[in-house]
Order: C-alpha cells, then sequence, then structure tokens
C-alpha cells in the first residue's frame, strides 16, 4: 500500500516547458510581424546638403528600385500611377506631394512620375532626401 501512494505524491517543482515554449512562439511571430506593421516602402533614398525635413501630413509618393510606385502604402504601375494620382486630386483635393526614390534609379522615371504629379495640377512637390552631415 505504501508503493500506491508513492505514485501520487505531490512535487515542490514547478514545470515551465509550456511557459517557455509559448513565450517563445510570441517572440517569433513579433520578430517577423514588428517589420510588417512599420508600413513603409524600403527605399535607399539618396543624401543631399539641400535635405530637410518634410512634412508628414502631405501625400507621400515613393518609388522603389523594382521600379514600383507606391502611393502611401499601395503599389501600383507607372501606368495606373497616371490615373490614381489624377484621381486624387480630384477626390482629395490633395496639394502637396513628397517625392521619395530610390537613388539607383533611373532618372527617366523620376521625370515621368514628376510629370504626371504636374499634369494632375499638384504645384507643392518635395523631393525627399537624407540630411548629409558636414564636415
Amino acid at each position: 500500500m505504501s508503493n500506491s501512494n508513492r505514485k501520487y505524491t505531490a512535487t515542490s517543482r514547478m514545470n515551465i516547458t509550456s511557459l517557455v515554449d509559448i513565450t517563445m512562439m510570441l517572440l517569433i511571430i513579433f520578430m517577423i510581424a514588428s517589420p510588417l506593421m512599420h508600413g513603409k516602402v524600403d527605399l535607399n533614398l539618396p543624401k543631399s546638403r539641400a535635405a530637410h525635413s518634410y512634412e508628414e501630413e502631405a501625400t507621400v509618393i515613393s518609388i522603389s528600385k523594382d521600379r514600383i510606385i507606391y502611393v502611401g502604402k499601395t503599389p501600383m504601375s507607372i501606368d495606373e500611377f497616371a490615373s490614381k494620382i489624377k484621381e486624387l486630386k480630384e477626390v482629395r483635393n490633395i496639394s502637396q506631394v513628397n517625392l521619395k526614390a530610390d537613388e539607383g534609379l533611373n532618372y527617366g522615371l523620376i521625370m515621368e512620375v514628376i510629370g504626371y504629379i504636374k499634369e494632375a495640377e499638384i504645384e507643392n512637390l518635395g523631393l525627399v532626401a537624407i540630411p548629409e552631415k558636414n564636415k
């Protein structure tokens, strides 16, 4: 009878294996999800001494090195952009646009995007760059 009681005795050790597993799983989920929550387009902006901070409330148009144009976070081709920028001007009555482009891009594509912005009669256009440190 003493052997059967010995099987079911309480131990004072706490099993934290499940807690560690859940913690590690949450850590991995947050490590994967945090860059996605950032929500900005990954660009390698050029450096310039003339660069200064820009207004965040203006509409941001980004051009990635893959030649994909983003209006805010929405990706589109150059053909879609031409109609989208006119639609934004008419519907949301935007008056200012900040253009961010990867420094390795073809100058012709950037000028084409600027042309569509000007064609939509948006006169305030800011070109975004990273401030260069003075030596």
